[in-house]
């Protein structure tokens, strides 16, 4: 400004002031054959008069504004009017949170904002983040809420995955888990895992044990069942019994697969032979249900029916 001046030697300078110290202040110059005015705020030149948070505080209760907190002073003008520094602040009005602009004057409101307004429509609601939590392996979920920090909004919530509890933090729009936090782990007690196997009928069970493999854990034991050994897992938090694998090699007679087709309401049983798939040994047969003829395949080691395609 002073270098303003000096090249302005011998011009006519009139200055007009109006307002309290943050209001525009004018210079004209006339040169005679021309002038030129100059605005200026002296709120961004220097530490002005503020309203102080009071005043802004009780400026936003009288427009219905509650829990007011956040509030800052930003020394730089704002997008609407002549304006040269304001209050910010974060408020919530019928239910709903709004970022407030108060004048640095008068502590009165410029404007309101509300916080997630135009992401709002693409937010999904509680049940649709529960089935995405479902289709991504959890289980036991609760406590879902919606969280909104300014410009990051989620959901959180706790669920249950693989024996262990999670608080979880999911993508509003998408339900995809961008974070999880391990809380603790819920786990069967080894009384509950041998009843479970005992009312499936499974007998000398023994090695009864968890085993951990990172984020997912499961009970494994030995046990017997129609005179078959088998190596059995289950889950982690109910002890139900999830799969089994027979031991020492012994594969499943031919009898037993055809007591296995039977049991499954399967007659005519036909054209029954071992096929061996390197690491999968199976049975694979012919048989009747229903008027149907079906291609069935059948675990060697189990006797489980893997699966039945209909055939013409």
């Amino acid at each position: 400004m002073h270098r303003i001046l000096s090249a302005c030697m011998g011009a006519a300078l009139a200055v007009s002031v109006a307002g309290p110290a943050s209001a525009q202040i004018t210079f004209d110059f006339d040169f005679g054959d021309g002038d030129f005015n100059i605005d200026v705020w002296p709120a961004c030149l220097y530490d002005a008069p503020r309203a102080g948070e009071p005043a802004v505080r009780r400026n936003a209760r009288a427009s219905g504004y509650r829990r007011i907190r956040n509030i800052k002073y930003h020394g730089r003008k704002f997008n609407q009017g002549n304006r040269c520094g304001f209050y910010r602040a974060v408020a919530v009005r019928n239910g709903h949170r709004f970022v407030i602009y108060a004048n640095a004057d008068t502590g009165r409101l410029i404007s309101a904002r509300r916080v997630g307004q135009d992401r709002a429509g693409k937010r999904l609601n509680e049940g649709q983040i529960r089935a995405r939590l479902r289709n991504q392996g959890y289980s036991h979920i609760r406590n879902i809420r919606f969280v909104d920090r300014g410009r990051r909004e989620m959901y959180v919530a706790r669920a249950h995955k693989g024996g262990a509890v999670f608080r979880v933090t999911v993508d509003e729009r998408t339900g995809k888990v961008e974070n999880r936090k391990r809380l603790k782990t819920v786990r069967a007690s080894q009384k509950q895992v041998r009843r479970q196997l005992r009312r499936r009928g499974y007998r000398k069970i023994a090695n009864l044990r968890v085993r951990d493999r990172g984020n997912t854990e499961y009970w494994v034991a030995r046990a017997q069942k129609n005179s078959v050994t088998y190596r059995v897992f289950a889950d982690i938090e109910t002890g139900v019994p999830t799969r089994r694998v027979r031991l020492e090699n012994e594969r499943a007679s031919q009898r037993d697969v055809r007591q296995t087709l039977r049991a499954a309401g399967y007659r005519n049983i036909r054209n029954l032979r071992f096929v061996d798939r390197g690491k999968r040994e199976q049975y694979v047969a012919r048989a009747s249900r229903r008027g149907q003829t079906y291609r069935v395949v059948v675990d060697a080691n189990s006797a489980d029916i893997v699966r039945a395609r209909r055939v013409n």
